[in-house]
């Protein structure tokens, strides 16, 4: 009787332990593992049809793709960075984005403005290499992406040149040190149009140490910020205005309503902004403003 219950117990430890090897390869198939720049980078498909890339194990995701949707963004601070157009010209003409990932928002925008001209900057060559192999990342004539640094990129660009640009430059955990000074931004404001917007993906201050004083920064380089906080995670899009627009939560949460693109409404921005939107300035004046010469 004992070797029975010996032999069953033995059965079913090895159809548990078979289960969850099968789920644990059903949750991700790892598509690819190597060295970038500044460590690992991971991609692999996941149980919600999402290809992923991370940088290093256990590191935030840096982008989740639905290769069979191009137009699909499913992070939410993503999402919330296309109501830089709610500020901006529409459509817009020349979008610049720093940080490349899978590619999310910059085929966004060229798959939903057939005009645009879009730069990408990535200082990270496998990163490149990656994003072209494993998330159908195509370069052409309206959309370059540049290897380098983005901040040497902007430093050369010529005067009010970019309708939008996004910094989405992260590490494995947070934004680059020369990615957060007022010489950068003011960098960023420079290659702006008079009427052009920045978004600066920041997390919170929650997760951020410098989050009071990186609001600061774009407080002083600026003529307005606005801010808008993720619901579901620790992310803070703040937008920069190269001129004062005077608006309110009302108004931005109008302006992206009326937007006619169907590939943004289909995100409901406006209720991202009535749900997300924080107090910039307020936030700013609790912060100290970041300069080159103190961080080094």
């Amino acid at each position: 009787m004992r070797r029975g219950i010996r032999s069953r117990i033995r059965t079913y430890a090895f159809i548990a332990l078979l289960a969850f090897c099968v789920g644990v390869s059903a949750q991700s198939a790892e598509v690819y593992r190597g060295q970038g720049l500044f460590g690992e980078i991971l991609v692999y498909d996941d149980q919600d049809g999402f290809r992923v890339m991370e940088f290093a194990r256990g590191a935030a995701r840096q982008s989740l793709v639905r290769l069979n949707d191009p137009l699909h963004i499913e992070f939410e601070y993503a999402r919330i960075a296309l109501v830089s157009v709610a500020f901006s010209r529409q459509p817009p003409r020349r979008v610049l984005v720093m940080g490349l990932g899978g590619g999310t928002l910059p085929v966004f925008f060229h798959r939903t403005y057939p005009d645009v001209l879009i730069d990408v900057v990535e200082i990270d060559p496998e990163v490149v290499r990656i994003s072209k192999r494993y998330f159908n990342v195509e370069e052409d004539q309206r959309l370059r992406i540049h290897v380098g640094d983005g901040r040497n990129f902007l430093e050369k660009v010529r005067a009010e040149t970019y309708d939008i640009i996004i910094l989405d430059a992260f590490g494995a955990s947070e934004v680059p040190i020369h990615l957060r000074t007022q010489e950068f931004l003011r960098a960023v404001r420079r290659a702006l149009r008079p009427d052009g917007v920045s978004v600066s993906n920041i997390w919170g201050p929650t997760a951020n140490a410098s989050y009071f004083d990186m609001m600061a920064t774009h407080h002083s380089v600026f003529d307005e910020i606005y801010a808008v906080q993720a619901v579901k995670n620790v992310n803070v899009l703040v937008f920069g205005l190269a001129q004062q627009q005077r608006l309110t939560r009302t108004d931005v949460a109008f302006r992206v309503a009326s937007i006619p693109e169907r590939s943004l409404a289909r995100y409901r921005l406006e209720e991202a902004v009535r749900s997300g939107w924080s107090e910039a300035g307020l936030a700013a004046h609790q912060g100290r403003i970041l300069r080159d010469a103190t961080l080094r």
